[in-house]
């Protein structure tokens, strides 16, 4: 578990000890929130907050890609401002968000194909028994959640890995090519396992959090403060995920 403490220590000094971004992210986030009865202008913010959480997944994750020593982890935060994290890597990001597009895009009509070939369109026309309906339903339900679990399961693989590449196009290739069967077998391993789990609930948790308070827009900015902190935990837990694919001593993370 000493991993998983480092990760989020490092996470959390990333998150509240370069605090100008973070200043820079709630302000955004709260501008959001109060412009919602603007239609034109509360999108165009609500797309900026979603490629600023990437960006910060991948500004601050790249540095762990290497597992360098503590001491090299922190200095790079001290040095951090807001320009650089908003800027730097920036076409990596573009790369990452454009590969889950096209991934996303191939899974739904994958998952389209399974609803059509499973034969459940015409059994809901023809008013079949209610039980074979549910039946039939369960298992097509089944299947489609079994190829978004695939997907979800291997995106820190993914996401790790367009942090090892630099510029577009590379990172758009390592993304993609992380779902071919060859990269995807890494993922089975206790390491990678144990660490896509711990990642998985503590974002769970954290982001039901900030959804909580995002209901209510006196409390945004607390919700900004949760949603950057995921961002570079999942960032941070990515980029570890990945370099435990990396070593042979996977199992012993």
């Amino acid at each position: 578990m000493s991993r998983i403490s480092s990760l989020l220590d490092y996470s959390f000094n990333a998150t509240f000890k370069c605090w100008k971004p973070l200043v820079v992210y709630v302000s955004v986030f709260t501008a959001s929130a109060f412009s919602g009865f603007l239609h034109l202008l509360s999108p165009v913010l609500s797309l900026l907050i979603s490629y600023l959480g990437v960006q910060l997944a991948v500004y601050f994750g790249r540095p762990l890609v290497q597992n360098p020593p503590p001491e090299e982890l922190y200095r790079f935060i001290g040095e951090s401002n807001s320009l650089k994290v908003f800027t730097e890597g920036a076409s990596t990001t573009w790369g990452i968000i454009l590969g889950s597009t096209v991934i996303s895009v191939l899974l739904s009509a994958l998952s389209g194909a399974v609803v059509l070939a499973s034969g459940i369109v015409p059994m809901v026309e023809d008013g079949v028994k209610p039980e074979e309906l549910v039946l039939r339903g369960f298992f097509v339900f089944l299947a489609v959640s079994l190829l978004w679990s695939f997907y979800f399961y291997g995106y820190f693989l993914a996401f790790g890995a367009a942090l090892s590449r630099e510029g577009f196009g590379g990172s758009f290739a390592a993304f993609v090519t992380s779902y071919l069967p060859s990269n995807y077998l890494k993922t089975l391993s206790f390491g990678y396992f144990k660490v896509v789990t711990v990642a998985t609930v503590i974002l769970t948790v954290t982001t039901f959090m900030a959804l909580v308070f995002a209901v209510s827009v006196v409390l945004s900015p607390a919700s900004a403060v949760l949603f950057y902190f995921s961002s570079v935990l999942f960032g941070a837990f990515a980029a570890a995920a990945y370099s435990l694919t990396t070593r042979s001593e996977v199992t012993s993370a």
